[in-house]
């Protein structure tokens, strides 16, 4: 029997828990010691517990690609997606800056050619440094010659972007930097074209100091686990004993789509999951008549009907209105042309089913036949 898979897009864009800082046991710095051959279950399991469904493995200074293709692989059967990504170290202030680099995998891994971008990128980053995969060591690039590279590789077809990672920690962006510094980085283009978040922002008052060095217009704060084993692998981090989340609005499982998200950081990047503001039409059945067996689904925010004209946009929200009882106004000019849209849709007998969730998360089904 075929395993029926969940997809978490059927009623379009959603919001989904989300990790940006997932250490693996290919870093130095992460704690494994069970059986080799359980380790990936172990990994996704622990991801599914905490309901993460993006994440960005982001291990210091090193990417492992036959690691992430089985992780990547055996996580899509969970419906949760990894991105690629590293842990760079730059070679600014007093112990080097960490910069959670997310890559398109689509266009840094190229398996028919087996180009891999992401480890060629990492050679050049450390051409003649000891020990790379170690966490306090930094590459030859500081932050301003970080940006460039990936441009380079950005108008070469791969794009990326960074998030600054645990900015008021040690190697943190705020605490390896002098507000003077940070007023520069933020006149930089690239900087605002490829720093899109910092991570573990956490004190009001650095919040007020950033909006100033700044100028207001600050990339998007998000959370990750930063886990050193599998018991931490997308746990939330913790301020003043509540828990610290991200929730991302994605319609899709792709690297465009989560770039995106960050570029629309006010409406598609939240703290806590939004909930619906509004009791919505979940999904519309069609029993008999011209659309017999289908099934249009419905998102809780907007949605569109989208058809050249005749397509039958004005078919489908008749037929809504109808199953709804809600009468067509007197004064309206055109009162027997839909209602004939809705009989040549519904035919003798034709059956349309609403599914309804109120604004509790309640459902209701609401079942109307045409008695033409």
């Amino acid at each position: 029997m075929l395993r029926k898979v969940y997809n978490p897009f059927k009623n379009g864009s959603t919001w989904l828990k989300a990790d940006f800082h997932l250490h693996t046991n290919a870093d130095k710095e992460f704690d494994y010691n069970g059986k080799n051959d359980k380790y990936l279950d172990k990994y996704i399991s622990q991801l599914k517990k905490q309901n993460i469904q993006v994440g960005v493995i982001t291990n210091h200074n090193k990417f492992d690609l036959n690691e992430f293709k089985h992780l990547r692989k055996k996580a899509r059967k969970q419906n949760i997606f990894l991105f690629p990504g590293v842990e760079l170290s730059v070679k600014d202030g007093a112990n080097g800056v960490h910069c959670l680099i997310v890559f398109d995998y689509d266009t840094w891994y190229i398996n028919r050619k087996k180009h891999d971008y992401i480890n060629q990128f990492l050679s050049s980053a450390f051409e003649g440094v000891m020990d790379p995969g170690n966490e306090n060591t930094t590459c030859k690039y500081s932050l301003d010659e970080l940006l460039k590279k990936l441009d380079d590789y950005r108008n070469n077809g791969r794009d990326s972007f960074i998030i600054m990672a645990h900015v008021e920690q040690k190697s943190g962006f705020i605490k390896e930097y002098g507000g003077g510094r940070i007023e520069k980085l933020g006149e930089n283009e690239l900087f605002r074209k490829t720093v899109l978040g910092f991570q573990k922002v956490r004190s009001l008052d650095i919040i007020q100091k950033l909006k100033q060095w700044l100028n207001n217009d600050l990339p998007v704060f998000i959370e990750g686990s930063d886990c050193k084993n599998i018991d931490s692998v997308g746990k939330s981090p913790k301020q003043n004993g509540e828990d610290k989340n991200t929730y991302i609005k994605l319609g899709d499982f792709n690297f465009s789509a989560l770039k995106f998200a960050f570029l629309d950081k006010e409406n598609k990047i939240k703290v806590n999951k939004p909930k619906p503001q509004n009791a919505y039409i979940e999904s519309i059945k069609f029993e008999g008549g011209k659309l017999d067996g289908e099934k249009l689904k419905f998102n809780s925010n907007m949605n569109n009907l989208i058809g050249i004209r005749g397509s039958g946009k004005s078919t489908i929200l008749e037929t809504i209105r109808y199953a709804l009882d809600i009468e067509i106004p007197n004064e309206a000019r055109d009162i027997e042309y839909k209602n004939e849209l809705v009989e040549n849709l519904l035919g003798s007998g034709g059956k349309i089913i609403l599914k309804i969730n109120d604004i509790h998360n309640n459902i209701y089904k609401i079942e109307k036949i045409s008695n033409v």
